[in-house]
């Protein structure tokens, strides 16, 4: 290759042009000619390419080619190298196509893996060995030489969240050991079967798997339900579930064996909020001895003011109203999760039960109230069914809040009709403001609907669901409840908060259930605005007019 005129694109170095009596085609996995900077692999003519392997005609047949053509002495061969060209004709190397895995639907290049971690300073080169034999069950190990004579030497915990900052999740290697050389091969390269993995620090890892060093029933019934599902035979105290392996599908499989193993209930969101084998281990001993996991966080635990109950999904956070002055409210953050074990099965949840149970784990942690209930966008609607059981309690609902309350009735016939007779009305104007917001509303549905249809497929195929695919499926348990409630009257007053266009967006409807008052109060602010830290002061700043006689 001529590398006189290269140029590195994109961080990544061009490998050249081809000399004058070499051709080089880019092809894609139909064997046609890839457009410049679309990936393909590289297969290379002219007269320095054999005429195929001794003996081995099979492999001769797979190897060199003839593409496009029907003359048999026009012949290229094919490398497992993949690349792209450049419109100049530079070509961009990218990784051996031998080497390239799929971990839960997604293409994985070990060569990206590889060149991210060299461009970490203190690192000198860099190997990945892929292990594991499905696409569910593999893990990525990074062997590392580090450069010598550092001042600061990163161990394997430093490393892997520079990875992490730098790649998605799931290319993100398991586990990082280091070596001080590569095994080679007859060819001068690494031998990835023969790589040697050694930990840089130790210490503070035990020199045994748990099972022989500790004899806490549900830390050796853990790791033997971690070892099944996700294939691994060492599992350590300090290990994190999603970091060897698990995801949301199998944390959804970990739930209902420990349901199993154990007898004791707790949801999915668990193994999120406690992903450490030590930390859930804990979780479950507490909850034998009475303990409830809850949905419910603490935000700020102290206050002489009535208890806030922020209502709102697993992608809301709330952590930074911590260090806001909440003027003397204690403040928590409810988790919508819509999904129980029943037999065995992970099953959703109506609204009404989610809110039932919801209701018991505010009333554990406030048993008097008043309390102040506060929805956000979907999940106003948990938060109007938790108010209303309050109320039918006997419990005071002091505020009941919705932020860009989201719930809609009218079906798709309703939709198209009324959205007509507007743009006859308004014009281009309407579509503009109306519809299209809908629209992409619907779409969000219908595409619901599909992932749950792959969510029944997929599995009796033995084919693994993509990672966004199975929390898609989660949030689609949400709006099964979300469709088929039936909102009963609300016997209080709401303050609403909508941010800029809401209204003008969207056509909520829940708030029209109120028997008492309804005050609307616009916030020049967007959607997701409201979890800027200072934000949560212009809803207080809100409730103080109804605040007055209060005491503190």
């Amino acid at each position: 290759a001529d590398l006189t005129s290269a140029q590195p694109v994109n961080n990544r170095t061009s490998i050249g042009r081809p000399f004058s009596d070499v051709s080089i085609a880019i092809l894609n996995h139909f064997n046609q000619p890839a457009p410049p900077g679309v990936n393909g692999e590289i297969h290379i003519g002219g007269p320095q390419v054999a005429a195929g392997y001794l003996n081995l005609p099979e492999l001769t047949a797979r190897r060199f080619l003839s593409p496009g053509t029907d003359r048999q002495d026009i012949r290229f061969f094919k490398t497992g190298d993949n690349a792209y060209m450049m419109p100049s004709g530079d070509i961009i190397f990218l990784g051996r196509s031998d080497r390239q895995i799929k971990i839960n639907g997604y293409r994985v290049e070990p060569d990206e893996i590889e060149k991210t971690a060299m461009t970490h300073p203190g690192v000198e080169t860099a190997a990945v060995k892929i292990c594991g034999n499905n696409q569910a069950h593999i893990d990525i190990h990074l062997v590392v030489i580090l450069k010598k004579d550092l001042p600061d030497t990163p161990d394997a915990d430093t490393l892997k969240q520079w990875m992490s900052d730098r790649l998605p999740a799931y290319m993100v290697p398991s586990t990082i050991g280091f070596t001080d050389a590569f095994t080679l091969t007859t060819a001068g390269k690494i031998d990835y079967k023969s790589l040697d993995i050694r930990p840089v620090d130790n210490s503070s890892l035990p020199d045994t798997p748990v099972e022989s060093a500790n004899d806490d029933a549900y830390v050796t019934g853990l790791i033997r339900i971690w070892q099944q599902i996700l294939n691994r035979t060492e599992i350590r105290l300090t290990d994190n579930f999603f970091d060897i392996g698990g995801s949301s599908l199998t944390a959804i499989r970990l739930v209902t064996s420990i349901e199993k193993a154990f007898s004791i209930d707790i949801p999915v969101l668990a193994i999120f909020r406690h992903p450490v084998l030590a930390d859930l281990a804990a979780v479950l001993r507490e909850n034998d001895t009475g303990f409830v996991f809850r949905n419910l966080r603490v935000i700020k635990p102290k206050g002489d003011r009535p208890p806030i109950i922020f209502v709102a999904g697993t992608s809301e956070d709330t952590d930074a109203y911590a260090k806001q002055d909440l003027m003397g409210h204690p403040f928590f953050t409810l988790t919508v999760f819509a999904h129980k074990t029943v037999n065995n099965r992970i099953i959703p949840m109506d609204l009404w039960e989610i809110a039932r149970r919801n209701v018991k784990e505010i009333t554990h942690a406030a048993p008097s109230g008043p309390y102040i209930i506060i929805g956000f966008c979907r999940y106003s609607i948990a938060a109007f069914e938790i108010a209303s059981q309050l109320i039918s309690m006997g419990k005071e609902v002091e505020h009941l809040v919705f932020l860009d309350e989201f719930w809609q009735t009218k079906r798709m016939s309703a939709f198209v009709g009324h959205h007509m007779k507007g743009m006859f009305r308004f014009g281009i104007g309407h579509i503009l403001k109306k519809i299209i917001p809908k629209l992409r509303e619907k779409l969000h549905m219908y595409s619901l609907a599909l992932d749950d249809l792959r969510g029944r497929i997929y599995p009796r195929l033995g084919i693994p669901l993509p990672e966004k695919t199975q929390f898609r499926l989660m949030e689609s348990a949400f709006w099964k409840a979300y469709k088929s409630y039936l909102p009963r009257p609300y016997k209080g007053d709401i303050l609403v908060m909508d941010s800029k266009n809401w209204m003008e967006k969207y056509d909520p409807k829940l708030r029209t259930y109120a028997k008492g008052n309804v005050r609307r109060i616009p916030v020049d602010g967007t959607h997701r605005d409201w979890f800027k830290p200072d934000q949560i002061r212009q809803v207080l700043t809100a409730l103080k007019p109804a605040d007055k006689g209060r005491p503190g």
